[in-house]
């Protein structure tokens, strides 16, 4: 069996399918901005463009995986209290299996339709809390953690005459990667980020999306 496919590759298999998500969006609706359709919609289209990726290398995607089987899966079962953000009723967007059955990552996805950063920021915290699993889980059972990374995909977009389109859309995801970036160094974690930003002159707009993979520093 060929080598998996690496971080860099799960990244940009994730922005094809963003795009592609807002080519059909924008085509089919006569012209609507991806804001307008929910999440899930975006959410589909990144699990199925990561399906296509793994479709030969035996790794299982499961949509709206639930934390008890992501604990479980990854060998993230340890004696103790659990952070809120891993409760049971939480539920990842997208689980990333290796071919053993193992949790590798997990995916949060975000339609960021206003400045506000709070869904954003809660799952970033899951994310770091997800992977510091690892330290505990490996210490008190010593069984090795299988989770590799964590990423959190947001997308936005905006129409404005005062200031550029592209701009905003810059703003917003600027402050996103920070909002990254500090949760990684406060959690001693690396961080690597995509950014894609397209303008739409026909409609004075312009959309964007930023990816933020959170995984362990060695």
């Amino acid at each position: 069996m060929p080598k998996v496919p690496s971080i860099e590759e799960i990244m940009n298999t994730i922005y094809k399918g963003v795009k592609e998500a807002w080519d059909k969006h924008y085509k089919f609706s006569n012209g609507y901005w991806l804001w307008a359709a929910p999440e899930c919609y975006i959410t589909s289209h990144v699990f199925n463009a990561l399906g296509e990726l793994f479709k030969d290398f035996g790794h299982s995607l499961i949509l709206e995986e639930n934390m008890t089987n992501v604990l479980e899966n990854s060998n993230g079962i340890y004696p103790g209290k659990y952070p809120s953000e891993l409760k049971p009723e939480y539920r990842s967007d997208i689980a990333i299996y290796w071919n053993n059955g193992t949790i590798r990552g997990i995916v949060e996805i975000k339609l960021l339709r206003s400045p506000s950063l709070g869904g954003a920021a809660k799952d970033l915290k899951r994310i770091c809390e997800f992977l510091k699993l690892k330290d505990k889980t490996e210490k008190s059972r010593n069984k090795k953690f299988t989770g590799q990374f964590g990423i959190l995909v947001v997308y936005t977009d905006n129409h404005d005459n005062h200031k550029s389109a592209r701009e905003k859309v810059e703003e917003r995801l600027s402050k996103v990667e920070l909002l990254a970036s500090e949760k990684a160094n406060k959690n001693n974690l690396f961080l690597k980020k995509l950014r894609k930003i397209h303008e739409v002159p026909e409609d004075e707009s312009a959309w964007g999306v930023t990816i933020c993979l959170i995984k362990h520093k060695n």
